[in-house]
């Protein structure tokens, strides 16, 4: 396959999940100022305290996992360097290194999904059918799969609303999803990791396209992330809402 051919199918393929992927985060920064700016620093602190732990503790097992000693966990601690949490760790370099640091830094997404999944399997079944329904990334359904998703979306929302198990299912998974999002830190660790990856990827599709394992095993983790990244932005851009009419209120009472 020629390699421009080959690069131009990567964009079409992974060009909306990239952009959801990228919107996530940017909605991640939005809510966290608009706690903040509602109730300061003791209202980011309240998702934070359980939020946090989850993130940690996803570091913390993947180390173990990848056969590093962990030296140091702190799951919460509030204090002025603006860090809550942090796991230390170390290990022997290896050429296997960089992608167990990859899966270690990346790891809070994993854990994030698992506390989504745990959460909503008690407090509301109905959203694990959303969960459950991989939306497939091909070049060419990107309309079909996001009117599926945003169908299963309203579905779920739909008849929920004013039930208050719902808005504390909501508040705790986006709180945990937005914690979720690996930190500047984490992404630096995994740098090495990332890259070399993406250059296998690359190759290894040019030669063999779809056929690639590298390529299907990708494919197949962002058909099961998907879901979760279209019901966290939705989740956390229905808080962000209500922090906003809340922030307007405050204001408006205040003069």
């Amino acid at each position: 396959m020629n390699i421009v051919i080959a690069f131009e199918e990567l964009v079409l393929l992974w060009s909306s999940f990239l952009i959801l992927t990228f919107i996530s985060f940017q909605m991640q920064k939005i809510y966290i100022r608009c706690l903040y700016q509602v109730g300061g620093r003791s209202l980011v602190l309240f998702p934070a305290s359980f939020a946090v732990p989850v993130h940690e503790l996803s570091h913390g097992i993947t180390a173990l996992l990848c056969g590093h000693k962990v030296t140091k966990i702190v799951l919460f601690e509030v204090n002025g360097s603006g860090t809550l949490g942090y796991v230390n760790y170390s290990y022997r370099p290896t050429i296997l290194s960089p992608f167990a640091n990859t899966l270690i830094g990346l790891a809070p997404l994993i854990g994030g999904f698992t506390a989504t999944y745990l959460i909503s399997s008690l407090l509301n079944p109905d959203a694990l059918q959303l969960l459950r329904t991989g939306a497939w990334l091909t070049k060419d359904n990107y309309i079909d799969t996001s009117v599926t998703q945003f169908t299963s979306l309203w579905h779920l929302f739909q008849g929920q609303l004013d039930s208050p198990a719902f808005w504390i299912w909501s508040f705790l998974v986006s709180s945990i999803l937005v914690f979720s999002i690996p930190s500047v830190t984490d992404f630096s660790g995994a740098a090495i990791g990332i890259v070399i990856l993406l250059l296998v990827y690359a190759v290894t599709y040019t030669y063999w396209g779809m056929d690639s394992l590298v390529h299907r095993a990708l494919v197949s983790i962002a058909t099961v992330y998907t879901p979760l990244l279209f019901l966290s932005c939705a989740l956390v851009g229905v808080q962000i809402v209500m922090l906003l009419f809340v922030g307007f209120a405050i204001t408006k009472k205040q003069t």
